[in-house]
């Protein structure tokens, strides 16, 4: 954004790309914390299926 406002951009144009920007790493943050939530959800539910059955925890079932 400092590169646009040293060459002498448009500061509404300045302002309509760093809007763009915040917009995308508010949907790329919100997208990684549902995906973290799944699999922190998903793992909870595979250990309690597993500790359940009393069967052995082996790295291959991840």
């Amino acid at each position: 954004m400092e590169d646009f406002e040293q060459n002498g951009a448009d500061p509404l144009t300045v302002s309509v790309h760093q809007m763009n920007l915040d917009r995308l790493r508010f949907l790329f943050r919100s997208y990684l914390t549902i995906c973290l939530q799944k699999f922190h959800s998903l793992s909870w539910t595979h250990m309690h299926v597993l500790q359940e059955s009393n069967a052995p925890w082996r790295p291959s079932d991840c």
